[in-house]
C-alpha cells in the first residue's frame, strides 16, 4: 500500500515542479484541473485504504493523519500561493531549532522575548535579500537618533523592504 501512496505524492511533486514558474493565479488554475484528480484519486485510496491496514502501524497513522487533516492539505487547491510541500518554512526555521538548546540563557520571558525578536529580525532580513550583519548595523546606527514618539511614521523607513534599507544593507 506504501507504494501506492507514493505514487500519488510523485505525480504531485511532478506537476507542482512544472508549476513553480507561473504566477500564482495560473498556478492555481493548472491545480483545479491537473493536480485536483490527483488528490481527488488519492482521497478515494485513503478511504478505501483505511480499513484493511492496521491503525497503529506506520501506515495506519499516516492514513488516518492524511485523512483528519483534509482540509489543510488541499489548500493547495484553493490558493496558487501555497505549497505543497513545507520544506521551505522548515529550512526558514532550522537554524532556530539546531540551536535551541544553546538557548538556555532564555530564563525569563524577557530573555525569550528578546531572542524571538532578534530572530524575527535576522531572518525577515534575509527574506528580504538583506545582509543581517548589515541590516543590524544600520538599525543600530539609524534607531538612536529617530523621534518616534513624535514621527511614528519613521519607523516605516527602516522596514528591511524600504528603498534606502535595501540600498544600503545588500
Amino acid at each position: 500500500y506504501a507504494h501506492a501512496a507514493t505514487k500519488f505524492f510523485k505525480e504531485m511533486f511532478i506537476l507542482e515542479d512544472k508549476y513553480k514558474d507561473f504566477s500564482p493565479d495560473e498556478r492555481l488554475s493548472l491545480r483545479q484541473s491537473q493536480l485536483k484528480p490527483i488528490f481527488q484519486a488519492y482521497l478515494s485510496w485513503l478511504q478505501e485504504v483505511q480499513p484493511k491496514v492496521v491503525p497503529r502501524s506506520s501506515l495506519g497513522k499516516a492514513i488516518s493523519y492524511s485523512l483528519s487533516n483534509w482540509e489543510l492539505i488541499t489548500n493547495i487547491l484553493k490558493d496558487g500561493q501555497c505549497e505543497l510541500s513545507n520544506n521551505a518554512a522548515e529550512r526558514q526555521i532550522k537554524p532556530f531549532v539546531i540551536g535551541r538548546k544553546n538557548y538556555l540563557f532564555c530564563k525569563s520571558p524577557h530573555g525569550a522575548k528578546a531572542s524571538a525578536i532578534s530572530y524575527s529580525i535576522v531572518e525577515t532580513a534575509k527574506l528580504n535579500g538583506l545582509d543581517p550583519y548589515k541590516y543590524l548595523n544600520y538599525l543600530f546606527e539609524e534607531l538612536p537618533d529617530t523621534p518616534f514618539k513624535e514621527y511614528p511614521e519613521l519607523l516605516q523607513g527602516l522596514l528591511p523592504w524600504s528603498t534606502e534599507v535595501q540600498e544600503n544593507c545588500k
